[in-house]
């Protein structure tokens, strides 16, 4: 009994130490791996395969804390309004200096970071997001920023401003989508209707 213990734990050492060296010319391909984490929440969508120009692969983008991305993966608004959504978040980015964090690590001082110059690209950021705030007015500004820069569905929106009821949710989510389609057509995606 004791002498096959340790006959299968040197198989199991000698297993361990054998390396095996892999023939393939892409050892790291993706292009089969189908299994998802669990509780995953996740869109297909179609980007350009990196192998292969012009060809185009499925990829799984995360939806979880992208309302637009969720708002677009069930059909609750179109192309246009994505990419206008997506183009005010672009500019916001822009104007704000992206996201930032704090180190903890280090210790306090006075003062802050150097102020960045007013570059091109801010000024076409400011320009586009006054334009943007004249357009959708007080309220959808405030709606649009809450969805885009909060990570919050217009149901959450409802919730955190005390609206409980589902005749206010469905308000929000018609004021956003409202919102969005007035983006799409100030970031040139639509066409603006004339009356």
């Amino acid at each position: 009994m004791v002498k096959r213990l340790r006959i299968k734990v040197r198989q199991k050492q000698r297993n361990r130490s054998t390396v095996i060296i892999s023939t393939d010319p892409i050892p790291h391909d993706r292009r089969g791996m189908t299994e998802l984490p669990k509780n995953a929440k996740v869109a297909p969508i179609e980007v350009d395969d990196p192998l292969e120009p012009g060809a185009k692969i499925l990829a799984f983008r995360n939806i979880e804390t992208d309302p637009l991305g969720w708002l677009k993966s069930h059909n609750v608004i179109n192309a246009a309004q994505y990419e206008g959504g997506r183009k005010w978040q672009h500019y916001y980015e822009i104007l704000e200096g992206g996201i930032r964090s704090f180190d903890y690590s280090k210790p306090k001082v006075d003062g802050g970071s150097i102020h960045e110059p007013l570059t091109d690209a801010r000024n076409d950021a400011a320009l586009f997001l006054k334009e943007a705030r004249r357009l959708l007015g007080v309220d959808g500004d405030a709606i649009t920023r809450d969805c885009l820069v909060g990570r919050m569905l217009p149901g959450e929106i409802a919730v955190a401003r005390g609206k409980t009821s589902q005749r206010d949710r469905d308000y929000y989510s018609r004021r956003l989508i409202e919102c969005l389609e007035l983006l799409a057509v100030l970031g040139g995606f639509v066409m603006a209707i004339r009356a």
